[in-house]
């Protein structure tokens, strides 16, 4: 099969693919958080010690002004607080998820995985692996687009 119908296939598959996707966000909807929100509360499960705007800004490729906002929403909401790793250095601030931003990783955390586990459920775990590492790739390649 010549290259370009190839990747005629691979564009017509990456559209279906793309309202699967569609349709699993929308299943996986919270009214509460919004997307952006959901990006930066998520690596805050990761450490309990809790990270810091920049660091947050850093981890999620973020504008740290856009982070900062988002910490506040989160925070007017109760899902983190900023916790002062000392009192005389206000840089040292480090955002940390409260019990009920805690309660809603976990619960969102399992949705996804149920998710995920009836849309994998009949592929090797080596091939999503592989399909893992394409879409590394895939994302890390510069195509000229705004994301």
């Amino acid at each position: 099969m010549k290259l370009q119908y190839v990747a005629f296939e691979i564009g017509i598959k990456m559209k279906k693919l793309m309202k699967k996707i569609e349709h699993v966000q929308n299943v996986l909807e919270d009214d509460d958080i919004t997307i952006a929100q959901e990006r930066v509360i998520f690596p805050l499960f990761r450490d309990e010690r809790g990270y810091t705007i920049q660091e947050l800004a850093t981890m999620g490729g973020f504008a740290k002004s856009l982070v900062s906002r988002t910490i506040t929403d989160l925070e007017s909401k109760g899902y983190v607080r900023r916790d002062k790793v000392s009192e005389n250095q206000d840089r040292n601030i480090k955002i940390v998820l409260t019990e009920k931003g805690k309660q809603f990783v976990e619960k969102k955390n399992e949705r996804v995985l149920e998710v995920l586990y009836k849309w994998f459920a009949n592929i090797p775990p080596e091939t999503v692996q592989e399909f893992s590492s394409m879409l590394d790739v895939l994302l890390e390649t510069d195509i000229g687009e705004a994301e």
